[in-house]
């Protein structure tokens, strides 16, 4: 009998590692196909460590003795350093001026920014520097990225908005997005097309907390919020296997501990190109980016009074504005009745025509709240695609019969699609509302009006929709 011989198998990365140096080669194959000149430094001494083609192209004659040249004029390399540094104490910095030295030993001038990375398991500083290489596909995701967040009461609209933009930049047949709080996986939001099958959603599913066990991330299903999106603007996909994907990290809000894993998922193999890869790194990084905007705008209009997209008073503008109310009523007795309105189908108008549309529907609608009440009352944008009319003297009858008058002209409106929309351009669309009315009580506080307002437009809804529901005289 022939003696087997044993071999002991070496020592095993843990996964976690494994994931690590995967999402390394992912990020420099990234930066190797990136038009952007890019160069990862040592953060002691600013050797280069590695560098992709068009820095090469760039400043080439430096990196034949292996790097050790710097490739700053004397005067850049203070700023430089700063630079680094300040990458090293907060993730990331910039942009600042440098001045460099080219391969034809010209002076130029650059606007650098770094960011702290990892390079074969070493800290080191990434430092791009210039736009000047952006494709037309970039420019177009970032071309009015920044004017996304200020419409939005909730940062899952100013997500849909995002994942739109970058649908029309590269296909893909899933996005996924998982926020982890605290250590712990506490939401996974899929956007993919209609009708998805099942196998594929639970492939997409298991990739991503795949990614995310291997990060040491904690996953309880019990305490997990999870939604899928279907949305007419990515592609339909009509089998549930998956054979392409990237999954990067996302910095989210690190000040308050919340970060992420996003996944594109592609059905077809080498589904994403290198640009199509450097782009969906830059667009996880416009999420960050967004949610920050997104919070500043947010913060900027809880001080002011006017919201951003219909130019009527905000929620904020609406709260001081009935308080003078209260306090120049001519008797206590005096009537004042309280018009809650409701968009019907808001979300399938996003779905189908794009938030595009949904603006002009939102300010449309507006428009003719604005013109079918007096300049003594207010109309306030409440939140999302709900308004607010404030009708001080009037009673509830009276405000029935313009609730009516509000709900005939919406229905009766034709909104044109324009141009360049996700559908066919020349189309029209037809809305409705559904409308809650009510009229202040004695001794009754503002909150419990609208409450109670709010209440009947939601049983207009469930009654149909299109259709006013008030109070009744005896019950006032």
């Amino acid at each position: 009998m022939r003696e087997q011989k044993t071999r002991k198998a070496g020592p095993r990365a843990p996964k976690g590692q494994l994931l690590i140096e995967l999402l390394h080669r992912q990020w420099w194959r990234e930066v190797e196909e990136s038009p952007v000149p890019t160069v990862v430094v040592d953060p002691t001494n600013l050797v280069i460590l590695g560098a992709n083609g068009s820095f090469r192209n760039l400043m080439g004659h430096l990196l034949k003795g292996g790097g050790s040249e710097s490739f700053l004029w004397e005067q850049g390399r203070d700023e430089a350093i700063g630079l680094v540094r300040d990458a090293l104490a907060h993730g990331k910095s910039g942009p600042r001026p440098l001045v460099l030295r080219t391969s034809k030993g010209e002076e130029t001038t650059c606007y650098p920014e770094a960011r702290k990375v990892l390079f074969q398991g070493r800290p080191a500083v990434e430092l791009k520097l210039g736009l000047e290489g952006i494709t037309d596909k970039a420019a177009h995701f970032f071309r009015d990225l920044t004017q996304i967040a200020p419409y939005f009461h909730d940062f899952d609209q100013v997500l849909d908005r995002i994942v739109e933009r970058f649908a029309q930049a590269v296909t893909f047949h899933a996005f996924a997005l998982s926020t982890v709080e605290r250590g712990e996986l506490a939401r996974m939001t899929i956007f993919t097309g209609l009708r998805p099958k099942e196998e594929f959603l639970g492939k997409v599913q298991e990739e991503v907390i795949r990614a995310l066990l291997n990060l040491g991330v904690s996953v309880h299903p019990a305490r997990l919020s999870y939604s899928i999106r279907e949305k007419g603007w990515i592609k339909a996909l009509g089998t549930g296997v998956v054979r392409s994907q990237v999954v990067l990290p996302i910095p989210i809000d690190p000040e308050d501990g919340i970060h992420g894993v996003g996944g594109l998922f592609h059905h077809y193999p080498d589904g994403f190109r290198g640009e199509d890869v450097g782009l969906f790194a830059t667009f996880v990084g416009g999420i960050a980016s967004s949610y920050l905007i997104y919070r500043s705008f947010k913060r900027a209009e809880e001080e002011s009074r006017t919201d951003a997209l219909t130019g009527l008073m905000n929620r904020r503008g609406a709260i001081n504005q009935m308080a003078s109310f209260r306090a120049s009523q001519a008797a206590p007795r005096e009537p004042l009745s309280l018009m809650v309105v409701d968009i019907d189908f808001f979300k399938e108008i996003n779905d189908k025509w794009g938030h595009r549309v949904g603006d002009m529907v939102l300010k449309e609608l507006g428009e003719v709240l604005r013109s079918s009440v007096r300049d003594v009352d207010l109309v306030a944008r409440w939140g999302g695609e709900e308004f607010l009319v404030v009708l001080p003297g009037v009673d509830v009858s009276a405000a029935r019969k313009i609730a009516e008058r509000v709900r005939e002209e919406v229905a009766s409106m034709c909104i044109e699609v324009p141009s360049g929309s996700i559908s066919a351009s020349g189309a029209q669309i037809r809305i409705t509302v559904s409308v809650g009315v009510t009229q202040l009580r004695e001794n009754e506080e503002f909150q419990g009006a609208i409450e109670r307002a709010d209440r009947m437009m939601y049983r207009a809804k469930s009654l149909g929709r299109n259709r006013v529901i008030g109070d009744r005289v005896e019950e006032l």
